[in-house]
């Protein structure tokens, strides 16, 4: 697949390394708070021999605090289980803890403690309500106790009622294709061996299901991808709570010479919400351009970018000709490769140096929300920067010229004559998106610096295939 990759340039954008000042006199509202654990849960003892829910697997505690619902998650080590903490304001308040029950994925409880004069409040040591008093910067461990529960004898545990119809059970369908330029690459994957793939192939993912913030389960098709049905994914939603989702798309594609999940999309929604899907009620997507209806989610190309080389200028650019760096330290399989290049500067204030060899991670234009910090909002420009590439050679310039439009997009350095008709052009195509055989920028962005702030960005363009 390396050689049929064309890469024509680099793009050099150097960052400042900002710092963040904090004002003294600012109040840190953490000072103010404490941390509430439950844990060493006992659920050996029951009131009875015959334990139904003793294989059910607990992912939530569901706690009434003081009239207010918590979902913390729960978590199994060594045979002790324990709960996700939760932050409570410690400024002279006292809590009542009402409720403490084990939910599934889907929200049904398991387990909960029985309430104070209830009949199977014999059955452990410390029965509900129970005070809690909170310690500024510190956290308060609960070891609780539970029993097995049955809905149709809710009033035995002390509940005055039982919302049977406070949960409800919904699905969605997810199904999708991977456009796949070589099938060659995929042979001896999960997609199958030499004969099995297609170029428009059904594509093998995951969606990782997200309730508040709390990851609740992941789903696949791996034994079915090759099947017409769709992936469904049922999701618990509670009906008196206002309920935050995000599923997360991971498609299986080749990551150098491995193969592994990668994630390209996530949707949120609220509640009863449902992402967009058509007609037919399925959520589909493809991964590439070999669609031929628009699906509902159409996804740009996917490129096979290393996490790690090596980047060095050799020459600066002058009038004539642009600056010549050097890629180095890539692995096998990636779609880029070792060797020497024409670059480009787009930053104006910052300097880059010679002989020097910076630590960068690659990333695809085409996905901006993954890029760092402010790259993030900067999906814009950089569209305007592919589409100047793609159409540099419509104008009679030279380096100069493209040069200084580079500086007046991504720095807004004042220009004139050429190079601003050039920029403005370009400027005039913020939703430009690359078409196969076109080209699109691959983002080299500095290891060893905060995550968010990074600096000496480069730009390479690489050929988009289907």
């Amino acid at each position: 697949m390396l050689n049929r990759i064309k890469i024509l340039g680099v793009l050099i954008l150097s960052i400042l390394l900002l710092t963040n000042c904090k004002k003294e006199n600012d109040q840190d509202n953490t000072l103010q708070q404490g941390e509430l654990v439950f844990t060493s849960i006992n659920v050996t003892m029951d009131k009875t021999d015959d334990v139904p829910c003793g294989e059910l697997i607990p992912t939530h505690a569901k706690v009434v605090i003081s009239g207010k619902v918590y979902l913390p998650q729960v978590f199994i080590l060594d045979g002790n289980i324990f709960t996700q903490a939760i932050k409570l304001d410690a400024r002279n308040k006292k809590y009542v803890l009402e409720e403490f029950s084990l939910i599934d994925e889907f929200g049904v409880v398991i387990r909960t403690t029985p309430m104070i004069g209830s009949e199977y409040a014999e059955f452990i040591e410390d029965p509900l309500p129970r005070d809690i008093f909170i310690i500024p910067l510190e956290t308060l461990e609960m070891a609780m106790e539970v029993l097995c529960f049955y809905p149709d004898e809710y009033q035995l545990y002390g509940f005055q009622f039982f919302e049977i119809g406070e949960l409800s059970i919904r699905k969605m369908n997810f199904a999708g294709n991977f456009c796949i330029s070589d099938p060659e690459d995929y042979w001896y994957s999960l997609y199958g061996n030499p004969g099995d793939i297609s170029v428009n192939q059904k594509a093998i993912f995951k969606i990782k299901v997200f309730r508040n913030g709390d990851f609740i389960k992941e789903y696949d098709n791996e034994d079915k991808h090759n099947l017409i049905e769709p992936l469904v994914v049922p999701y618990a939603d509670y009906v008196n709570i206002m309920d935050r989702f995000r599923f997360e798309l991971f498609i299986y594609v080749k990551v150098g010479n491995d193969f592994d999940y990668v994630k390209f999309h996530e949707w949120k929604f609220f509640d009863d919400e449902s992402i967009e899907s058509g007609a037919d009620g399925i959520v589909d997507f493809v991964l590439g351009n070999c669609n031929l209806t628009t699906p509902d989610l159409l996804l740009p190309p996917y490129f096979n970018l290393p996490g790690n080389l090596n980047y060095r200028v050799l020459t600066f650019s002058n009038i004539e000709a642009p600056m010549r760096v050097k890629l180095m330290n890539i692995g096998e399989g990636y779609d880029i490769e070792n060797g020497i290049y024409n670059a480009w500067s787009a930053d104006f204030t910052d300097n880059i140096y010679t002989g020097v060899n910076y630590s960068m991670k690659a990333l695809s234009s085409l996905y901006p929300k993954d890029l760092p910090g402010k790259w993030k909002d900067n999906e814009g420009k950089l569209a305007a920067c592919n589409w100047l590439f793609n159409h540099k050679d419509d104008y009679n310039s030279k380096t100069n010229s493209f040069q200084n439009a580079l500086w007046y997009i991504f720095d807004d350095v004042p220009t004139s004559g050429l190079a601003l008709s050039m920029a403005n052009d370009a400027l005039m195509n913020t939703k430009y998106s690359p078409l196969p055989g076109e080209y699109a920028a691959i983002l080299y962005f500095e290891l060893g610096h905060d995550k968010d702030i990074r600096r000496n960005v480069q730009v390479t363009f690489m050929m988009v295939e289907s």
